[in-house]
């Protein structure tokens, strides 16, 4: 298997119409199977084939979803499998057909996820009823808390099949069948013209729909017999490839290509363990995911948990395999809110807030739940606020009930006003040489003028720069001393106790002059004269 570490995005956006290049239909048991001359019907999802999920509720998975037959010699087929093939949860998730549709059986695995389609009363199921039939699948999930996502793929036949390597997987019942028996085997079937060998498994997702999402327990293509404590996969295109060292205690191989440790999922930090030194090959355990060692022959039935049932075939990557696409996909999204802004403002005012999400279309609130639908986007325009407000921003269907609302907080704080003082020139009376302003008492009720003190505080500086800034340890202490002869410029800074951000600055000099000393002034005798009136009427 050749995991092609793709994106899913990319993958659904260069999705085309899919072809299922086949004579007939995939039956519960891969048998060898060849091409006809026929033209192939084709899949198509349509152009829904991402859509956000509302949790707990329904969502019909594929409602563009069409099948036809080019040269029309195929009218029908004889089974068909919708699965969740990535995130599945067993406990929580639920493929539902809806409707009447009276030719065809729908039965649920919970098992593999898996919902398969089966005529009721012919050998097949037409197109059209097919066709039918998909679109009016639902999903639901009964979990409030649902955050991965969930890829659904639509196939012909029964066969698990991952989107992100296009790889099928199939578990062929064989009891107690030997490894190399099941090796033999895997390798002489194929599947629409693909190559079959033991599944090799590497990645979570993989391990998923190859190991978890299947029918039974089974070999798969992994072996240290070359060399033991040396696990590498011996089958397919990963032939030769080292994922593990050791044993239980062991650890992962790197990955040359990224450096990233080896995918494995051996049981419980216990296996490998070559119990008895003869245990080689990699098993899957019964009714879990994990894998173990067992001796060529597996355990029989001496040991339900480690009894071969059969072996899981992986199909796709092999060389000379032909180049097919015979399945298709959709899938949903669970958005989540990433970020939101929270804004203080001074005074009224109307603000823009803002919010990012994983994915979709950002919805804003005015409450926690309920409430009103205000805006729409990754921004939002309040109106003017006199007062705080706390919006919501979520991200899903509109009015989802089960999405996180994520609060956005405006904080409107009262802007202050300094008002304006007179400017003061204050004599030295004591005759010490300097004046002591107090500015806690003369000052600052002039500053507040009727604005309550428990919230607006007023500092005092000689520097209008010091003032703006709120620069600490430069505000001026009251009572404030300057001496004779000298002015000085203050600024008083007002300023919300809450947020000091909310200030206003008015200015005034101060100055100090000495006592003024009068002087003893000279006698003057002066005589009559013609200055005014006469020079004997006696005025001057």
């Amino acid at each position: 298997m050749l995991y092609l570490q793709a994106v899913y995005k990319s993958f659904f956006i260069r999705m085309k119409k899919i072809k299922i290049i086949t004579l007939g239909i995939f039956l519960l048991g891969i048998s060898n199977l060849t091409t006809s001359q026929n033209q192939a019907p084709e899949l198509d999802a349509g152009a829904t084939i991402r859509q956000a999920y509302c949790p707990k509720t329904q969502i019909i998975i594929a409602p563009d979803f069409t099948i036809t037959d080019a040269d029309a010699d195929d009218t029908g087929v004889d089974a068909f499998s919708v699965q969740i093939s990535s995130g599945y949860s067993d406990s929580n998730d639920l493929l539902i057909l809806t409707g009447t549709h009276p030719t065809i059986n729908a039965s649920w695995s919970s098992i593999e996820g898996k919902l398969t389609l089966k005529p009721l009363a012919s050998n097949q199921i037409s197109f059209a009823d097919i066709q039918l039939a998909v679109r009016a699948i639902v999903f639901e999930n009964s979990s409030s808390t649902i955050r991965s996502e969930k890829y659904f793929s639509f196939t012909i036949g029964n066969a698990n099949y991952l989107p992100s390597t296009e790889h099928f997987y199939v578990f062929e019942p064989d009891l107690d069948i030997t490894w190399t028996a099941a090796k033999i085997k895997a390798e002489g079937k194929t599947y629409y013209g693909l190559q079959g060998y033991l599944a090799t498994i590497l990645s979570l997702e993989e391990n998923q729909i190859a190991a978890k999402q299947i029918t039974g327990t089974g070999w798969i293509g992994a072996s240290d017999k070359a060399v033991e404590g040396v696990w590498n996969w011996v089958t397919g295109p990963e032939t030769g490839t080292n994922f593990w060292n050791g044993g239980a205690a062991g650890s992962a191989a790197v990955d040359q290509s990224t450096g990233s440790p080896m995918y494995s999922n051996w049981f419980g930090g216990l296996e490998p363990n070559n119990s008895g030194n003869i245990e080689h090959y990699a098993h899957i355990k019964k009714n879990a995911s994990t894998w173990n060692d067992l001796k060529n022959a597996g355990d029989g039935p001496l040991s339900a948990d480690y009894r071969a049932e059969g072996y899981i075939i992986e199909y796709g990557g092999m060389p000379g395999d032909p180049a097919l696409n015979i399945s298709t996909s959709t899938s949903i999204y669970i958005p989540k809110i990433v970020s939101v802004s929270s804004i203080e403002i001074c005074g009224s005012s109307s603000v823009i807030l803002s919010a990012t999400a994983t994915e979709g279309t950002v919805f804003w609130y005015d409450n926690l739940s309920g409430g009103s639908l205000v805006g729409t986007g990754n921004t939002f325009t309040t109106p003017v606020l006199n007062n705080s407000k706390t919006y919501y921003a979520a991200v899903s269907p509109e009015g989802c009930e089960t999405s996180d609302r994520l609060p956005s907080v405006v904080s409107v704080y009262a802007l202050p006003v300094a008002n304006s003082l007179l400017d003061s020139i204050i004599c030295d009376d004591d005759g010490d040489g300097l004046h002591r302003f107090n500015f806690d008492t003369d000052s600052t009720p002039q500053v507040l003028n009727g604005q309550a003190a428990t919230d607006f505080e007023v500092l005092y500086f000689n520097n209008l720069s010091n003032a703006e800034g709120n620069i600490a340890g430069t505000e001026l202490s009251s009572p404030y001393s300057l001496t004779i002869g000298n002015t000085q410029t203050i600024y008083a800074r007002i300023h919300n106790k809450n947020n000091t951000s909310c200030f206003d600055i008015t200015t005034f000099t101060i100055t100090v002059t000495g006592l003024p000393l009068p002087e003893t002034p000279s006698n003057y005798s002066f005589c009559d004269n013609t200055s005014v009136g006469s020079d004997t009427d006696g005025f001057v």
